[in-house]
């Protein structure tokens, strides 16, 4: 009897199973750290680090933050936008509810329920992305697709919060799809409340709607994001202005961190004034974001709201003071939508070995001081945004690339 595997890999089902064993392998990866203290080397070297059991040490989430936000006096403030900020703190009210209905209150086991609960509710959400996801794909390629990026979910998805940013822009982009505005710039306005980068979409919204000389393609996304992350940042701008700041002057005042081209130039010797950094990078961004606008009004073949985005995103990524490991989150809706198997194959791999590779590198550093030059850490660093600056490059040239194993799919077009 021969197996037809075309209707099973075909099968909306299957990616979802594919993607719901990914998650939670993602939870289990980071339960060994959690044995004893949440922040020590063992931590790195045994690849399960996550910032949410850290946090909730750190920043004294033990101590219910206020529904605005704001966190206990003698604790750092978060430094994350309003919404995710809000989404810490709700979690830590639940875990507070969980940990005194099971006697844990009070306990060392407050941080392990903390990071599952989160965990959990992060995998949902990303689950419910994944169901959207599957609607802006083709069937056929669906499956294979989710297969591709489940390394990427297995070790990054609970590394951080970014599982929330990354549904609302999956939401963006069904909402351009069905031509729904509004919406499109609800999602991305929460987007960037969490996390600043959905914004590269609205630089996309203007390209297209210069290319389709329709202003109103343009206005009401910048319209309805600026009204939603206007209501999402207040309440913590007026009772707590001061944490609402931190986020802010933590990204003028950082130095160069892990994954970015910035560490890697002060890895061998050739570092950066952090004033030169801001600089280049805020004149860079100007230039790919004009230049994308001026690509898509006189680009010959078809564009779409997901290449632009794609190509703004990596543009900010290379020049940005820090790359994070979970920032592959960030790019992952993008690249699923506009690539073909082969190319999400490669732009995992990239991903993963970059994963594996800062965690080693980072047991090598000592107060952020590098003991000698780590060139498996460089050629990850160099691969992870080589592969990115070729997918921009393919869109930027107008190829049709999503053909995944030979099932044909056409990508979507300019709305």
């Amino acid at each position: 009897m021969r197996v037809r595997w075309r209707p099973v890999l075909s099968s909306g089902w299957t990616a979802l199973a594919i993607l719901t064993t990914a998650l939670i392998a993602g939870i289990f990866r980071g339960v060994p750290c959690l044995g004893g203290k949440v922040d020590t080397p063992a931590l790195f070297a045994r690849q399960c680090y996550s910032d949410i059991p850290v946090y909730y040490v750190g920043h004294g989430l033990s101590q219910s933050p206020d529904w605005f936000g704001g966190i206990a006096r003698g604790f750092a403030a978060i430094e994350y936008p309003p919404l995710t900020g809000q989404f810490i703190g709700l979690m830590a009210r639940l875990t507070h509810v969980i940990a005194s209905f099971s006697g844990r209150r009070g306990s060392e086991n407050e941080a392990l329920i903390y990071y599952l609960v989160s965990g959990v509710t992060l995998s949902i959400v990303m689950l419910l992305s994944a169901l959207f996801l599957g609607r802006l794909v083709a069937r056929e390629t669906w499956t294979i697709s989710a297969l591709l990026v489940a390394p990427v979910l297995v070790l990054e998805s609970t590394v951080n919060w970014d599982a929330l940013p990354l549904f609302c822009v999956v939401v963006a982009l069904l909402a351009w799809r069905h031509k729904r505005l509004a919406l499109f710039g609800i999602a991305v306005g929460l987007g960037i409340a969490l996390k600043l980068y959905p914004g590269v979409m609205l630089v996309a919204s203007v390209g297209l709607a210069v290319r389709g000389r329709s202003w109103r393609m343009a206005l009401i996304p910048l319209g309805s994001a600026l009204a939603a992350w206007v209501a999402s940042n207040l309440a913590l701008a007026l009772v707590h202005g001061d944490q609402w700041l931190v986020f802010w002057k933590l990204n003028i005042e950082r130095r160069a961190d892990f994954g970015s081209v910035w560490v890697a130039l002060r890895i061998i010797g050739l570092g950066t004034p952090t004033s030169t950094m801001n600089l280049v990078y805020g004149l860079g961004l100007l230039l790919v974001c004009l230049g994308v606008v001026v690509y898509a009004a006189k680009a010959r073949g078809g564009v779409s709201v997901e290449g632009l985005s794609l190509v703004v995103l990596v543009g900010m990524l290379a020049l940005n003071k820090v790359y994070s490991p979970q920032y592959s989150l960030w790019l992952l809706p993008l690249v699923v939508v506009y690539f073909s198997a082969s190319w999400i194959a490669l732009w995992s791999m990239a991903e993963s070995a970059y994963f594996v590779a800062v965690w080693h590198y980072i047991v090598r550093v000592d107060n952020w001081h590098v003991q000698g030059i780590d060139k498996v850490y460089l050629l990850a660093i160099a691969a992870r945004v080589a592969v990115q600056v070729v997918l921009a490059m393919l869109v930027l040239s107008g190829r049709e690339v999503k053909h995944p194993m030979g099932y044909g799919s056409s990508r979507s077009s300019a709305h």
